[in-house]
């Protein structure tokens, strides 16, 4: 065993709380399970639809390569989905940007399902937030409902929710989510 991972996870996490690039928290992950455990929970306990670990901790178990290591998406303690069209490009055919806009939104709602079952099934989420608005919440959440993050203490959602949905979304949230104490619907 190499020295760097024979260090005390104490010494590894605070070595973890000080780098900063998401790149080198997981090269750093990749050098032991020890080094895994501790790194990748740095890497993962902030992720935002943007970044590259969104990627990771969307994919489905049987989709994984063989490991016995806990699934990424465990570490997971703040998911930021967000969802903004882009301007169209001056140089391409209305059709064509609608088109390349379709599979991006398909796109992000195929991955967002995954990510949030995921978090769903294996982690303790504090923190959501649900930033999409030309898209309905129902769009993207589907068939999971937000009942099954009863740790949630933040919860902000920025898209469309018809009537009816908001009335149920926000009883479900109450009733669900004792630790919650801060609720933001647009």
């Amino acid at each position: 065993m190499d020295r760097f991972s024979a260090l005390p996870d104490e010494i590894l996490d605070l070595i973890s709380g000080e780098v900063q690039e998401p790149r080198s928290l997981f090269y750093l992950s990749l050098v032991s399970k020890n080094c895994y455990h501790v790194f990748g929970r740095r890497l993962y306990e902030s992720v935002k639809s943007g970044d590259k670990q969104i990627d990771t901790v969307a994919l489905l178990e049987n989709e994984r390569r063989p490991l016995t290591s806990p699934h990424p998406a465990s570490f997971v303690k703040t998911l930021e989905l967000e969802f903004f069209p882009l301007d169209p490009e001056w140089d391409v055919e209305e059709k064509e940007w609608q088109e390349q806009e379709t599979i991006r939104e398909n796109l992000f709602k195929r991955q967002a399902d995954s990510a949030l079952k995921n978090v769903a099934k294996y982690a303790v989420l504090r923190r959501l937030e649900l930033d999409f608005p030309e898209i309905n919440l129902h769009e993207v959440l589907k068939k999971l409902t937000l009942t099954k993050f009863g740790h949630l203490r933040q919860l902000v959602i920025r898209c469309p929710i018809p009537e009816r949905q908001s009335l149920e979304l926000f009883e479900s949230l109450c009733q669900s989510s004792p630790t919650l104490n801060y609720l933001e619907l647009h």
